[in-house]
């Protein structure tokens, strides 16, 4: 499930610094118009890999925590997967502009995969195993608040779906058997949403069920700090359609399945995790409650508690600077600059004691602190840690967040007086805003308008 709130947590949502009438709390009311991706030199270069220092049993223990737990509480006592070939279809004219994303997206999946199961696209197929379909936002957040886009056993339209749900239990209670599934994306989402619900959920939908804030490589991880399938995320894939692990295993036959097909997937094994599983439900029960705090004092008091019990820990990991950064967007938005900026920094040096310098972790925490400096006018600061993290964003193929690093140069090459060099990536900025936001969104006009107030764009 690609959660609504995604953004929040590491991801602070570099527009977060933009002001509060800005166009990133508008909701679009019809489709957009995705520009066409623009280049970058090593564009998608980390795209699937990462390096996996894991254990085998770490990494077993970690399979069976995706496949028999589900973010949304179920337990299951067997295994549930695909046992014929899955075709992945997009309905309705709105997802065919994605069609070309989809396309790479199955073949990365195939290959994960394997040949324990064959993908393959198609289009406007009803009744393909996998199928995606728009729907209301307002009637999808009603019936999942926190979520973006969900997927469910069940194949029709939305309106086909609620009726099926009068009066139902949980539809994955008593499966046995995977037959179909659908993913619900909200109409008019935008660009870089819709192709967020896409990779997420179609990994999702072959049978890696659960989100886990514990895990930092992977993108069934609500924090969105992966947006690609990460190599850890391929290995997971692999070994669910491994030939030895069948439809119907329990757990512990599973376990140990899975730690074999590990060896033959994976081959050399390094440290366990670093953290522990015990306290994860205390860490997300806090952060729950910071979401969900009816005012931004209480926001903030829960965010004080999430950070304390973060610091708490005898091998803190990167939820402590996830939960630093989700403190400083609080601080901005009541004004207090200096605070946001000290967590913010602090979350970066945590992150970059421990990660390499190329982990996009550490390259969003940094896009972060350039925004902060930017407007506190420290462009030279700023510019000094976007030229650090730019190409991290770009490596990872992370849209949304370069499109804003990029803007944000852009502000900051101007604030020292550097149109020459502004000018240029201001127009950058706009072609990856097309491309994120769609050619016709209120994130385009004003971003030109900005540009232009600068001096940077022709007047029309």
């Amino acid at each position: 499930m690609r959660a609504a709130f995604a953004a929040a947590g590491l991801a602070l949502a570099l527009a977060a610094c933009a002001p509060a009438s800005g166009p990133e709390r508008g909701v679009r009311t019809v489709a957009a118009s995705p520009g066409p991706l623009p280049s970058y030199d090593g564009y998608g270069a980390a795209v699937g890999a990462q390096e996996i220092p894991w254990t085998r049993r770490t990494l077993a223990d970690d399979f069976i925590e995706l496949t028999f737990d589900t973010e949304w509480g179920l337990r299951a006592n067997r295994l549930l997967k695909w046992d014929r070939p899955v075709r992945v279809s997009l309905m309705g004219t709105e997802l065919r502009g994605y069609r070309g994303y989809a396309e790479g997206l199955v073949r990365r999946l195939d290959a994960a995969t394997g040949d324990g199961l064959a993908i393959t696209l198609v289009e406007d197929v009803a009744d393909a195993e996998i199928v995606f379909r728009t729907a209301p936002r307002a009637a999808m957040k009603a019936f999942a608040p926190e979520a973006l886009c969900f997927f469910q056993p069940f194949s029709g339209d939305w309106g086909a779906f609620i009726a099926s749900r009068e009066g139902a239990g949980d539809p994955w209670a008593d499966l046995d058997r995977l037959k179909a599934i659908t993913v619900f994306i909200p109409a008019a989402a935008a660009p870089h949403e819709i192709r967020a619900c896409l990779e997420e959920e179609a990994a999702q939908a072959l049978g890696a069920y659960n989100d886990l804030f514990r895990f930092e490589d992977s993108i069934f991880n609500d924090d969105a700090a992966h947006l690609r399938l990460t190599a850890f995320d391929a290995l997971m894939l692999r070994v669910l359609y491994d030939p030895a692990i069948q439809p119907g295993m329990g757990r512990e036959e599973t376990r140990e399945a899975a730690r074999a097909a590990l060896g033959r997937a994976h081959g050399a094994f390094g440290a366990a995790r670093r953290f522990a599983r015990i306290g994860d439900d205390v860490h997300d029960d806090l952060l729950a409650r910071v979401r969900a705090a009816r005012s931004r004092s209480e926001s903030r008091r829960w965010a004080d508690r999430l950070v304390g019990e973060m610091e708490t820990r005898e091998r803190p990991d990167h939820r402590l600077a996830e939960a630093l950064v989700l403190r400083a967007q609080l601080a901005f938005r009541d004004n207090e600059a200096a605070a946001a900026l000290a967590d913010v920094q602090r979350a970066e040096t945590i992150l970059a004691r421990d990660l390499p310098a190329d982990n996009i972790r550490l390259a969003i925490v940094r896009a972060t602190a350039a925004t902060l400096l930017q407007r506190e006018g420290r462009a030279r600061d700023a510019l000094a840690r976007l030229d650090l993290s730019i190409p991290v964003l770009a490596a990872n193929a992370y849209d949304r967040h370069l499109a804003l690093a990029l803007r944000w140069r852009t502000a900051s090459l101007s604030q020292t007086g550097d149109k020459a060099a502004a000018a240029p990536a201001a127009r950058e900025a706009l072609e990856w805003a097309r491309y994120v936001y769609g050619r016709d969104s209120e994130e385009v006009r004003l971003w030109s308008r900005q540009f232009r107030d600068m001096g940077l764009l022709g007047r029309t």
